[in-house]
């Protein structure tokens, strides 16, 4: 029996953790379900409270009932969900905050050819029915356009012959420095979804996303968006990095999500708080601002029909919504997997080149039989919060989610959340719930 109560300006707001559900209550309903969870004698609740059998039975059976929840599917004998492919390791930008050191990660610069790509897909075909999604990753993936190319029509040709029952999503994500003829007729003939990184307004955008010879690469990239937009309609989503730059700036996560809305005709966001050491000047020291937002997002999302995305709440509202949650911290290296340009697999693309998280290689004859309950990793074991004293008493461990690949750069271990990471993720989840209740 887990209850958790959030209390805002005299507003407490009962949580149930294991049915997803939560409900406004007063004071005194607080005393009673607190003295229920604490095993208090029956007949001394009922006496202190002035209240009958019926009435203690009703409260009782309401926090304890059981409740469905709906396991997120995290282990796909059938179909995998994402296949991440770094395409290549070149980028024409030096974003100040790139964890992937410039692009490269920790390799040179080198481009996947032809026969990895072909070799990757028909490894993870040959394990799998079927793939969702496919992200197409790097350095800056328009810098390998026959890459993007061949993808696209390896999936067509699967498809039309009959081998795969639907084509995969391809997504690309890129810096919006390439809108070449060449680019849109690929987007256009493959349909691929496009996510532009953006941080902001010029002002602040030009100081975290620079170019190789220093300058901000604000203009040519807002200049390619639209150009995109006219001829492909895409990008439909936008990713940002919310920084220090930001708040010295007085510019808020609403702000940001504001200006990609109205300035740049983008619906769907996904701004998150910068991964960095803390002696750098951009590393984010207060993170109030994306609670701030909170209101304002869901009132968005509400007059769009809940059309529109903001990843970052979005999941937590989703989960309460639907009733399902995920019994991992992350399912990289689960039901997701990334392939380095040398045919490297990882469980997150965040962790390429990194030899302790290195699942394999697509070359490899034993290369994708291994099961991952059993690797070396012990991915299920590690990932999985019921096995971690942190995350099973966590009253936040049903509608948390975290990734391994930014939890290795803070923490030094993949399947560690930082306390940083683990108080801001609880703080959204109280302060979702608490603007759910004002509108409902």
């Amino acid at each position: 029996m887990r209850v958790h109560f959030i209390e805002d300006k005299g507003n407490i707001i009962l949580y149930l953790p294991d049915s997803l559900k939560f409900f406004k209550i007063n004071s005194t309903t607080k005393s009673i379900i607190k003295d229920i969870v604490n095993f208090n004698e029956k007949t001394l609740i009922m006496e202190k409270y002035k209240i009958n059998e019926d009435q203690y039975n009703y409260i009782k059976t309401f926090i304890t009932k059981k409740e469905i929840i709906n396991y997120e599917v995290s282990k796909h004998k059938e179909c995998l969900s994402k296949l991440t492919l770094n395409i290549t390791n070149k980028c024409n930008l030096d974003c100040k905050y790139c964890y992937a050191n410039g692009g490269i990660y920790n390799s040179k610069e080198s481009q996947m050819s032809e026969n990895t790509l072909k070799k990757t897909l028909d490894v993870f075909l040959d394990k799998y029915k079927n793939i969702q999604s496919i992200q197409l990753f790097g350095g800056e993936p328009t810098l390998n356009l026959a890459a993007i190319e061949f993808v696209g029509d390896y999936f067509d040709k699967k498809y039309n012959i009959h081998e795969i029952d639907f084509k995969p999503i391809i997504s690309l994500v890129t810096n919006g420095t390439c809108s070449s003829d060449r680019f849109i007729g690929i987007i256009n003939k493959y349909n691929i979804q496009l996510t532009v990184s953006i941080d902001g307004p010029k002002c602040i955008n030009d100081k975290t996303r620079l170019l190789k010879n220093g300058q901000g690469c604000s203009d040519a990239v807002i200049s390619n968006i639209f150009k995109l937009k006219k001829y492909t309609k895409q990008p439909e989503n936008a990713e940002a990095t919310f920084t220090q730059y930001h708040v010295n700036s007085n510019i808020e996560v609403s702000d940001v999500v504001e200006y990609i809305k109205k300035d740049l005709g983008i619906q769907n966001i996904h701004i998150v708080p910068v991964s960095c050491e803390k002696t750098e000047d951009f590393y984010l020291k207060d993170r109030s601002s994306f609670v701030k937002s909170i209101p304002e997002i869901i009132e968005n999302k509400k007059k769009s029909g809940y059309k529109n995305n903001y990843m970052i709440i979005d999941r937590i509202i989703r989960n309460l919504i639907s009733k399902t949650t995920s019994q991992y911290i992350c399912n990289a290296g689960i039901s997701t997997f990334s392939v380095s340009t040398k045919g490297d697999i990882y469980p997150c693309f965040m962790l390429t080149d990194i030899d302790k998280y290195k699942l394999g290689n697509i070359r490899n004859d034993d290369k994708f039989s291994l099961n991952i309950s059993n690797d070396k990793l012990n991915l299920f074991d590690n990932s999985y919060k019921a096995n971690s004293l942190k995350c099973k008493n966590c009253f936040n461990n049903t509608l948390c989610h975290g990734c391994i690949g930014i939890n290795y750069f803070n923490t030094g271990n993949a399947f560690k959340t930082s306390e940083e990471d683990c108080k801001f993720m609880k703080t959204l989840t109280e302060n979702i719930i608490l603007s759910l209740c004002k509108i409902s």
